[in-house]
């Protein structure tokens, strides 16, 4: 699914590029910090899915000095959300 985003996307090749090679050698590890921090590790990799199609959305507006710094806030952001919804649903059930 991230590669068909990323070619739909209005990017130049170089930011493809760039973007295609970050996931490359980040995805592992956000997976990975997901699955750590998560409630239910079984959404780790929509979680850093997730991350890069904002990166995607985002990147002509990004400094690019520090993505990978970026993403792991933007990775940290959507865990402490999902794990808020599930301890939502858990206290409802």
């Amino acid at each position: 699914m991230f590669f068909i985003f990323l070619c739909c996307s209005d990017l130049g090749d170089e930011a493809r590029n760039r973007i295609a090679e970050l996931y490359k050698t980040l995805m592992p590890r956000l997976v990975n910090y997901s699955k750590a921090r998560l409630v239910d590790p079984s959404y780790a990799e929509d979680i850093a899915q997730t991350a890069f199609i904002i990166l995607i959305k985002k990147y002509d507006s990004l400094i690019h000095d520090d993505l990978s710094f970026w993403m792991l806030q933007v990775v940290d952001y959507l865990i402490k959300n999902k794990n808020r919804k599930e301890e939502n649903r858990k206290s409802i059930i």
